[in-house]
């Protein structure tokens, strides 16, 4: 954009100089013909770095990206607090008693072999300790 308006500058410059020779008396014909040939063409370029500068505008405005830094919450008070965590009491136990069914079905299997384990372990244990028994009152 800087150096669009530096040459916009030097065209207008060249421009005044050029205006100025044309209002002076002495020139000749072929003077005067080449001197509105080459304002013609300075006219031309000045359009040019116009247009060139508006299309620069436009992208600019266009693609322009603005960025907004804020928070959706502000600090949470006490009592908010206390009821963000009311609302969210039946969510927590639905999801408390599925994590607890959860671990249920993964306990079923343990129960089942377990259990007879127990069983065994026990019978054993009577066994052994009915021997004792059986030897210290003999």
């Amino acid at each position: 954009m800087g150096d669009n308006a530096r040459t916009r500058e030097r065209l207008e410059r060249q421009y005044k100089t050029l205006e100025a020779f044309q209002g002076r008396k002495d020139l000749a014909v072929a003077d005067l013909l080449a001197l509105a040939r080459e304002m013609a063409e300075l006219e031309v370029q000045l359009a040019a770095t116009s247009q060139e500068a508006a299309q620069q505008q436009r992208r600019i405005a266009t693609n322009l990206l603005t960025l907004d830094f804020t928070t959706d919450q502000q600090r949470p008070s006490r009592l908010s607090r206390i009821g963000d965590a009311a609302s969210g009491l039946l969510d927590n136990a639905t999801e408390g008693t599925a994590q607890a069914l959860e671990m249920l079905g993964y306990g079923i299997p343990f129960v089942i072999i377990l259990f007879p384990l127990a069983l065994l372990v026990r019978w054993l244990w009577r066994k052994a300790t009915r021997r004792n028994k059986a030897v210290a009152q003999g």
